[in-house]
């Protein structure tokens, strides 16, 4: 899956249904999505990070680290550790 890096030019009445309808600016939503795709990659792939920010539509990684960590409190590499951490607690745990 490959989104696109930038929103096509959108006419300002549509860009005003958008923000009425979903009550956020589309670059918003659109980042929003992504970066819920992206941890989902994280979480159940091996997928390298900046594949992922690349795959999802992110251009430059720093910024991808950045909108992430304020999105989910943590850094993209911090939250596939977390995840690592917590499957092999439960495997071990599952395992006694």
């Amino acid at each position: 899956m490959c989104l696109p890096p930038v929103l096509p030019p959108i006419a300002p009445p549509a860009l005003r249904c958008f923000k009425n309808g979903v009550r956020t600016a589309p670059f918003v939503y659109l980042n929003r999505y992504r970066l819920h795709i992206a941890k989902d990659l994280l979480t159940d792939t091996m997928r390298p990070v900046t594949d992922i920010a690349e795959t999802v539509g992110f251009e430059s990684i720093s910024y991808f680290d950045r909108m992430f960590k304020r999105a989910f409190g943590m850094t993209p590499k911090e939250m596939r550790r977390k995840k690592t951490n917590l499957r092999q607690i439960q495997s071990t745990h599952n395992s006694i």
